[in-house]
């Protein structure tokens, strides 16, 4: 089990370091120590997904959920691509029976307020960036800057998302790192404000 999450962490690395034509060994690596594991299966979609293989994201999670349907992890970056490819009808449909299932994992609400905003309804976005700021506001609570961050661009609020991307990254969030580059950010690539972030903490630009 060990050497299966150092493969995948070895993917993620190499994906922060915008090295994502590196990222199918590992990934085959992982997958062939552990074919049948859904979080492998998943976190294999995910990756490919945030470094834009949506074709091989699509492989892995297809997978995932046929060995159990009831993987959320690979339906819901399943979705993503589906979304991504212009069919964000279909990503909410797969996200709010998740949604439902499991109304406080801060991973789907995020999720599915993105979608809402994608598909143009707004209103419905804002609903969930305001669930997930009273979320945030709770003692104890994680940081959820960066999948604010990841809704208010979305909505096309470019101001609030620099103040939670910055946030994130001042916070170090790893999933702050994990997005750049990603097809979740790809309104502000190559833009001088997040580029100037990156160098700040000695990231690859």
């Amino acid at each position: 089990h060990n050497l299966v999450m150092a493969h995948l962490f070895l993917a993620r690395f190499r994906l922060v370091m915008l090295r994502g034509d590196l990222i199918e060994e590992p990934l085959r690596n992982a997958y062939q120590l552990d074919p049948m594991g859904g979080m492998t299966l998943g976190t294999a979609g995910e990756i490919c997904f945030l470094a834009g293989k949506f074709d091989v994201a699509i492989d892995y999670c297809n997978e995932a959920l046929a060995i159990d349907p009831n993987n959320g992890y690979a339906a819901a970056f399943k979705s993503f691509v589906i979304g991504f490819r212009g069919d964000w009808t279909t990503t909410i449909e797969m996200l709010t029976p998740i949604y439902e299932q499991t109304p406080d994992f801060n991973y789907v609400i995020a999720f599915l307020g993105y979608a809402f905003a994608k598909s143009g309804q707004s209103a419905k976005a804002h609903a969930f960036i305001l669930k997930l700021e009273e979320s945030q506001k709770r003692p104890g609570a994680p940081s959820l800057d960066h999948f604010l961050a990841l809704l208010y661009l979305a909505i096309e609020n470019k101001e609030k998302f620099y103040e939670c991307y910055e946030e994130s990254m001042r916070q170090k969030s790893i999933l702050s790192l994990y997005s750049y580059n990603s097809p979740l950010l790809a309104e502000v690539a190559g833009e001088e404000r997040i580029i100037k972030l990156r160098k700040e903490y000695g990231l690859p630009v």
